[in-house]
This record gives structure tokens, C-alpha cells and sequence, in this order.
């Protein structure tokens, strides 16, 4: 058994739990469980809606849960390297080797062609990491470069928070330290 993409969400940790053949998201409380075969990719929490992105044999699955109940089920053919999800402002991105792209009527349109590792949003901000952090600016519609050095993006309620490489310190989108780092490098 593997544990994977821990997630802590109202004070309670959600992580997926599982093997190659099946994978299950469970809430520490017990009071929340999900499952999806073939395996989930990645699933993100964001606005009250759980957002999964699942393998099928030809391509990909999406499911959303808002309190307990499916309210939205895609399914879409794609042989392109997908590994992240967010929902941001109502839309479904996915990223991955290949870019990153938006959901539109089960169709995917490039809206980067970055290399992405991570991809997050709390709702309020997006950004996706890749050679450096790219900031989601939503009127133009594509990713900006914020800072070259920074690495290990995750989602948080004061924003969308990275590493700053050079400093160690826990940046936001604005680049506002959210935390220092407490041990001195040597």
C-alpha cells in the first residue's frame, strides 16, 4: 500500500491511499471516502469542490464532488501527459509534460506549452511551477514567469505559496514571505 498527495483541509488530513489497480482518497475524520479505478493522478480541494483527475485505459477521467454528491463527470480520449489538476474560477486546468491546458466543453485548449511539475490554486490565485513560478494572470489568459528560483508549489489560505531556492523562505504569489526558513544552510 502506497499513501500519497497528503492534503490538509480544515484541520483534517486527506490523503490517497492504494495500489496500481485502485486508489481511494480518505479523510482522517472517516467521514469522507472516494475511490476511482485505474487510478488517480492528482485531485485538488478548492472552493467547497473536490476535483479528481483519474487514468482511464484511452485517456482521462474527472470527477467533482460538492458536499458528498457528483455533480460533474467528464471523460475525454487524450494520449498527452497529464498529472495535475486545479479549479480555478470555475474551470478545470490540467497540466503535465506536455503544457498546461484548460477544460472547455471536454475539449482541452493550450494555454502553455511549459513543461509543469506542479500545478495549484486556492480559488483566489493559480500557478503553475516548471522553470521557475508562473503566475495565472486571468485577463490574458496564460501563465507569467514571477521568479526563476523557486521550487515546491502548494495551495494554501494565504495564497498560492513556493520555495524560494535562494533564501529558503516560503513565498506567496507576490512574493511576500509567508515564512523564514529556520535553519541556517552551511
Amino acid at each position: 500500500t502506497k499513501i500519497d498527495d497528503p492534503l490538509v483541509l480544515e484541520e483534517q488530513l486527506y490523503f490517497s491511499l492504494g495500489n496500481v489497480t485502485k486508489e481511494v482518497i480518505y479523510s482522517s475524520s472517516g467521514d469522507f471516502t472516494y475511490s476511482l479505478e485505474n487510478g488517480v493522478r492528482d485531485f485538488t480541494y478548492t472552493d467547497n469542490v473536490l476535483t479528481v483527475l483519474a487514468l482511464t485505459n484511452s485517456g482521462y477521467a474527472i470527477e467533482q464532488l460538492k458536499d458528498g454528491l457528483v455533480f460533474n463527470t467528464i471523460y475525454f480520449d487524450s494520449n498527452l501527459s497529464l498529472r495535475h489538476i486545479a479549479f480555478f474560477k470555475n474551470e478545470i486546468f490540467l497540466a503535465g509534460a506536455d503544457g498546461v491546458y484548460k477544460l472547455d466543453e471536454n475539449k482541452l485548449i493550450q494555454i502553455s506549452n511549459r513543461k509543469t511539475i506542479e500545478l495549484v490554486s486556492n480559488g483566489k490565485c493559480m500557478i503553475a511551477e516548471g522553470d521557475g513560478i508562473h503566475l495565472f494572470e486571468q485577463k490574458k489568459h496564460t501563465f507569467m514567469k514571477i521568479v526563476e528560483q523557486g521550487e515546491r508549489a502548494f495551495q494554501s489560505e494565504q495564497g498560492c505559496l513556493f520555495v524560494d531556492t535562494l533564501t529558503g523562505n516560503i513565498v506567496n504569489e507576490n512574493r511576500e514571505i509567508i515564512s523564514k526558513q529556520t535553519k541556517k544552510r552551511l
